[in-house]
């Protein structure tokens, strides 16, 4: 499947419910990845170290006065988390992490990665048998 989509294709687990894929849902959404989970409910600093929402250019455009009431309110010091914080911590564990890929290629080396891992996991644990 993942193949089949390419590396500029829609996100594997994204489900379109319009024709042009401009509406949607994510199948795996308690499942979703680090950056998912970021988007819309975290910030960054911009090049003039304001911290900023997190968030596309159609979900500005389609709800602005939220937008505008939330970035207000972050700018005013709401807490909000931090995503540099996340990505720090995951470096901290190991650099490779952070790297940034096309989505379908990240799911790709997480599949493969867990797989490697649960390979080794069930190979130690025959050995001690």
């Amino acid at each position: 499947m993942l193949d089949s989509l390419g590396s500029e294709g829609f996100c594997l687990l994204y489900r379109p419910t319009s024709e042009d894929g401009s509406k949607g849902f994510c199948s795996q959404h308690t499942h979703r990845g680090l950056i998912c989970r970021l988007f819309s409910s975290s910030a960054r600093r911009n090049k003039q170290g304001e911290k900023e929402l997190i968030l596309c250019k159609v979900l500005k455009e389609a709800k602005p006065e939220a937008f505008a009431k939330a970035s207000a309110a972050i700018k005013h010091e709401l807490q909000v988390p931090m995503a540099s914080t996340y990505y720090s911590k995951l470096s901290d564990i190991d650099a490779f992490l952070t790297e940034t890929y096309p989505i379908n290629e990240a799911i790709r080396i997480a599949i493969e990665l867990v797989l490697r891992y649960k390979f080794y996991e069930e190979s130690e644990t025959l050995e001690d048998y």
